[in-house]
Order: C-alpha cells, then structure tokens, then sequence
C-alpha cells in the first residue's frame, strides 16, 4: 500500500461531521518530517480518528511543495493498515480554481474573494476552512463539528499531570484546570505522572447543547460566568530557574444570566508544554537578553484535573490554536476571525505594520457577548476540557523579524476591537455587518488604546538604550560590536514605526490606516454569506477541488490526478 494525494471531487453527505481543521504554511518539512505531520500523526492515531475527517488548508507555494507534501503523506501513515479515508488538503493550486469560479459567479471583487478564500493571512488562513466546512454541513444538512489545531501541537496518546507530592515540594497543590510552570534544566519526567488516555472527544460532545444539558448529562456543576480568570501571563512573569509557578484558568466571577439555557457553539482549550508570551513580551525578553539563541526555557505541565465551565467573553485570550466550534446554518456566516489587508498596512508611511495583522482570534474574546447585545441571544465557551493538547511550537531564539510580528499584534488589536464595536445586524436580519457610517477621514481610534500600543514600542526604545549604555562598556568582549549594530537597527525600526516617537504623529497615521481596515472587513463580512453559498452550489455540482490522501497500490510518489480541469460556473 502507497498512500498518495489525489484530486477529487467532495461528496459531503459521504464524510463525516466531525472535522480537525489546520491552517499551515511551510510545515511540511524538506523531508516531510514538519511539524504539521508530526501534529496529523497524532490525530490520525488518536481513538476516534475513523470518525474524523481531517481537512488541512496547505498555503505553501514552494516549488517542492508537491514532493514534500507526498513524503509528509508517507510519515503520517507510515506503520498503518490503511489510509484514512478522511485526510484531504487544499492548496494554492485548488484553491486559485475555486477563486475564479466563486468571482465569476458572485461578480464580488477579487481581493475581497481572495481574502477569503486564497491569501496567507493569519485570518485568511482560517477563514478558507471555515468557509467549505460550512457549506459541507449546508449541503448535507447537518451542524459540523469542528476542531481547530494548529500545526505546532499535537494530540499525545496519553494525558499527564505533575505528581502530587511535587507540587508540594513547592507549597503548590492540585487543583483544577492549573499547570506548574517550571525551569526547562529542572525538568525530567520524573514530576510526571499518567492521568489515562487522551481523546479527542471533549472538544466535540457538548457543541450544540445547552449549559443546563451538559450540566445534566455529565453531573457536574459547570459554572456559567461573564468572564473567565487565566494567570498565566502572570505566573510566566514571577517564575525563575528555581521558582515554579503555578497558573489556573477558570470561571469568572459574575454568574452569567440566564447562562443556564445558554447554548454552547464553542469549546477552548489550554494547550500545554511550550508557554504562548505575548509577543510584545517576547520581543522584550529578546531586547533585555542581548538577543538570546532561544526563549527562556519555561515549560508547563497540567498540575490538576480538568473540570468544566462555561463563559461568555474576556479580556485576554480566546487560544485558536485548540478551539471546538459547531458551525450550522447560523454560526457558519458569523465573522469568527479579523480579515485585514497587507496592502492597507504597507501604504502606512511609517510602515508601523509591514504585512497582515495578527489579530486573526482578536474578535473571539468579545464575539459572543457582541452578538448578545445585537441579537439578545446568549452563547458561550466550553472550557476545563478534559481533551490535552501539547504545544511544541519552535522556540529558535532571537528573530529580526520580531518588532514586526508584535507591531502587527498590537495594532491588530486594536483594529479587532474596534470592528467588533460596529458588529450588527444587516438589513435582512439575517447576517451580520459592520457599521462604518462613522468611518471617515476624521475617524480616531482609542486614544487610550492607542497610547498603550505606543507606550509599548517606547519601553522596547528604552530597553535597546539601557542595553547600548552597558554594552558599550563591554566594548572588547567577543560579540558586543555586532550586537551593538543590531540594537542600533531596532531603535532606527522603532523610531520610523512611531513617527520618531511622536504619539501625534504616530496617532494620526495609525487612524488613517485602522479606517481604511475598517472600511475593508466591513466588505470581508459582507461579502461572506455569499463567498459560502457559492461553495456550496460548487460542492452540488461536484466543482470544489481538494486533494484526498487515498490508498494507491504500485503509485508513483508524488504522482496527482489532476481531475477534470473544465470547470463551469453559474451565476448567482
């Protein structure tokens, strides 16, 4: 048996309706030995796999793309029986063909379709899956439910907690929904222990129900707040070599009303191993540390049971990277993730942001209790599942690219938060869009926002400055010179994203361009309900192209069937 890809045609009412979605760019691995592989193994051999369908939205435009595609295909199943008859990837490749066809029969503009459906943005990303998981359950007329991973975790096959009487050694105990967070030179198995097998299913059996429903079928309280509480920011903060910390997730204070009949259309999870730092805090960390070969070394391990709670909303993060969702005839057309534009962001003068935002899971935080307020109908997250999911994103040390990365996070939010403000009902009452009435050229964002996104560029100013002083009393140590030319370029980087650290000039470039973003997510969610109903009249006439992993017997590796090329359109 030789598994290979094949192109075919969906046929959706023949695949199940629980689905693992994963965004992924350039995880493939020059020898298929990525770690988007490494993270469809896992799922692949987790218990329920022949009732999942995998589906992965493959970005990568590399010349090897195929080849490394073919070898991934081997790894994954290497050992197996059988292939998984549910394994499909879309590429560039199908997803160009999908792209003129929905244009031609929508007549919307390309870079709004493309947005959607083609282009490697953080949200673009995700929005692509989203969209043809919707229109198979539209066109089979059932809810999906849908896992979202990302290529840096994994599925273990068994779950682990830190040992008890470790805890203790450090005055910590078991508690739920906690992890220890603890000095990578102190780690050694030996803190852990089996806590039974790991499963998918958390993420999937309570989508769909109500608080009160899941509080009857599993017998536990399941509390149902406005918030949530999640320390590990903190707990990240305080820890050292020799200092554990331990951080909790958990209910919030303020019991939600109503929360009892409140429906559940999504679950979270909090991933372990590798901690996700802000990446405002990575760049500082960077900056204070003389440009590290890697991350402080901090890993964190379950330190309690999981038990579950329901929530409305927060104020810091909703983790995409581990995320159950039921998308049906209602949930498939809500705006999820913040599309934005690169070009709006270049034609920035001061080039503050360079690329797309990475604020695709901004709007998650404050979604459901938007929709609250504009449809009086009350929807939360699941969390405290029992599901774990393993982090082992690439800590590599020191990227130039960094202040990049946190500008786009930082003004992305800021973004987010505002698109989220103007979320409402169009017209007809059945789908959602942005109102942008207020939008025009004297728009101004939070002052107050904006002056926190400031403030943190300044203080990644200071540290570079504070650092330039001691290393140019160190000036004959190996090193210093070239480290020296770097901190120099990351204030020379800094100085042009703020204007030369003027909040003024700043500001009034940051307001010309979040407008401008605005004005184009408005024409993202507009345009959304009609991108979907296209794919699904393509998936009916069986003119969605994806790639299937099938099983070949004497294949070729690498060898496609390219499918039937002539493809018709109609329109809508």
């Amino acid at each position: 048996m030789e598994p290979v890809w094949e192109q075919r045609k969906i046929d959706p009412n023949s695949l199940p309706d629980k689905v693992v979605i994963c965004p992924s760019l350039n995880r493939w691995g020059a020898d298929g030995d990525g770690s988007l592989p490494r993270m469809l193994r896992s799922v692949v051999q987790a218990q329920e796999a022949e009732d999942v369908m995998i589906l992965i939205g493959d970005a990568t435009a590399d010349s090897q793309a195929a080849e490394q595609r073919q070898r991934a295909l081997e790894r994954i199943f290497e050992g197996s029986e059988a292939v998984c008859p549910s394994l499909l990837s879309l590429s560039p490749e199908t997803q160009t063909m999908v792209v003129d066809q929905v244009i031609e029969m929508t007549g919307l503009q390309a870079e709004v379709v493309k947005a959607i459906l083609y282009e490697t943005g953080y949200a673009s990303q995700r929005v692509k899956l989203d969209v043809l998981v919707g229109a198979i359950g539209l066109a089979s007329c059932r809810p999906m439910k849908v896992l979202q991973l990302d290529d840096d975790t994994r599925i273990a096959p068994q779950k682990v907690r830190v040992n008890e009487s470790i805890l203790a050694e450090h005055s910590f105990s078991s508690r739920d929904n906690s992890q220890l967070i603890v000095h990578e030179e102190r780690m050694n198995r030996g803190i852990l222990e089996d806590a039974g097998p790991n499963t998918l299913t958390s993420f999937f059996d309570h989508l769909g129900q109500t608080v009160s429903a899941v509080r009857e079928k599993t017998g536990q309280l399941v509390p149902c707040t406005e918030d949530w509480h999640d320390t590990m920011h903190q707990a990240i903060e305080g820890a050292a070599h020799d200092k554990p910390r331990q951080f909790v997730v958990e209910r919030g204070e303020r019991d939600l009303a109503g929360g009892d009949q409140a429906l559940i259309v999504a679950a979270t999870g909090t991933k372990y191993y590798v901690p996700d730092y802000r990446t405002v805090r990575v760049a500082a960390q960077s900056a204070q540390n003389e440009f590290p070969d890697r991350e402080i070394p901090f890993v964190s391990f379950p330190s309690g049971p999981a038990s579950l709670f329901a929530f409305l909303g927060c104020r810091t993060n909703v983790d995409s990277a581990a995320l159950g969702r039921e998308l049906n005839e209602r949930t498939s057309f809500w705006p999820w993730w913040f599309v934005s534009s690169d070009a709006i962001s270049r034609s920035n003068e001061l080039q503050t942001v360079t690329g797309h935002y990475r604020a695709d899971n901004e709007l998650l935080p404050v979604l459901f209790e938007r929709i609250r307020d504009v449809t009086r109908q009350l929807h939360v997250y699941l969390a405290g599942l029992d599901t774990q999911v393993e982090h082992l994103r690439e800590r590599s040390g020191y990227r130039p690219t960094i202040i990049e990365q946190a500008t786009a996070s930082l003004v992305g939010n800021i973004a987010a938060l505002e698109a989220a403000r103007r979320l409402q009902l169009d017209p007809s009452g059945e789908f959602f869009s942005i109102k942008t009435d207020d939008v025009t050229t004297r728009y101004e964002a939070p002052r107050e926002h904006a002056l926190q996104v400031f403030d943190e560029l300044n203080k990644l100013d200071d540290i570079s400055e504070r650092k330039l002083d001691e290393l140019r009393a160190r000036s004959g140590d190996v090193g210093v010179t070239a480290k020296i030319k770097e901190y120099q370029r990351v204030r020379t980087v800094l100085a042009s994203k703020t204007g030369g650290f003027n909040f003024e000039v700043f500001y009034r470039h940051l307001n010309i361009e979040i407008a401008e973003q605005l004005r184009f997510f408005a024409r993202i969610v507009d345009a959304l309900p009609k991108v979907i109903q296209a794919v699904h009249i393509l998936l009916g006439k069986g003119k969605y192209p994806v790639l299937f992993a099938v099983e070949t017997k004497g294949a070729r590796p690498g060898r496609h069937s390219q499918g039937d090329a002539a493809l018709e359109t109609d329109k809508l």
